[in-house]
């Protein structure tokens, strides 16, 4: 999966967000910062042995790659229902499931979604207004990712 950032100098530090994790991190230098965005996305994943790499594709821009791909879809969508205030059962509610387990299932990892499910499921956790941009979160499937 390949994740889009954002690159801004605050100071003396370099900040990048990963919007779509609701996340942020910093480093003095952009080497540093490289190496903290790593650093904090195997973090959230809980799985050191995953790849990411990190690169740059602009001034202010760049992409994250993880693979296996599949780790970094729990991650995804716990941060995007946190992130709109939702808890499993109502998330579970807005996509028509009578069990919440259906939904947490790939919210904890045990079930790895296809992308077309992960669209269904991100439009369970944004809001009506936001669904049909999908606020970005639509993740690019790397090639082998």
């Amino acid at each position: 999966m390949v994740l889009e950032g954002r690159i801004l100098k605050d100071g003396r530090f370099w900040l990048a967000e990963i919007p779509v994790l609701d996340a942020m991190t910093q480093g003095l230098t952009k080497g540093e910062l490289q190496k903290m965005i790593i650093d904090l996305i195997r973090t959230m994943m809980d799985k050191p042995q995953a790849k990411v790499t990190v690169r740059l594709t602009g001034k202010t821009e760049f992409e994250v790659t993880v693979s296996p791909s599949g780790a970094i879809l729990p991650v995804v969508l716990r941060r995007q229902r946190v992130k709109h205030g939702l808890t499993i059962r109502e998330v579970a509610e807005n996509l028509g499931y009578t069990n919440h387990n259906n939904y947490s299932t790939y919210e904890s990892g045990k079930t790895e979604p296809s992308v077309a499910k992960f669209e269904e499921l991100l439009g369970g956790i944004l809001p009506k207004k936001k669904k049909s941009k999908f606020e970005q979160v639509i993740l690019k499937v790397a090639v082998g990712g």
